[in-house]
């Protein structure tokens, strides 16, 4: 039987995986702390590491899309006035 466990938020995770990081508490600390596995805490610490650099390639992909989004709603904001007269 499959055991249904609560979802922990991205965002929790990430908070935990900064604590963990900066050294002041044990895992187990933490875990016990938030209500977590500690073997869990250990887990997002390793994925957070190992994909971490991940995050910061996205960012020049990030910065075009943001780009055409300004571009596609200066030119729908240049069409909707045109089109008002």
């Amino acid at each position: 039987m499959a055991k249904s466990g609560r979802r922990i938020s991205p965002r929790l995770k990430f908070q935990v995986v900064l604590e963990l990081i900066s050294g002041e508490k044990t895992p187990a600390q933490i875990a016990k702390a938030y209500g977590v596995h500690p073997n869990s805490v250990g887990l997002w610490k390793k994925r957070f590491l190992e994909q971490g650099p991940q995050i910061f390639e996205n960012e020049s992909s990030q910065n075009e899309v943001e780009k055409s989004s300004q571009r596609w709603n200066g030119c729908w904001a240049k069409r909707k006035s045109r089109s008002s007269f």
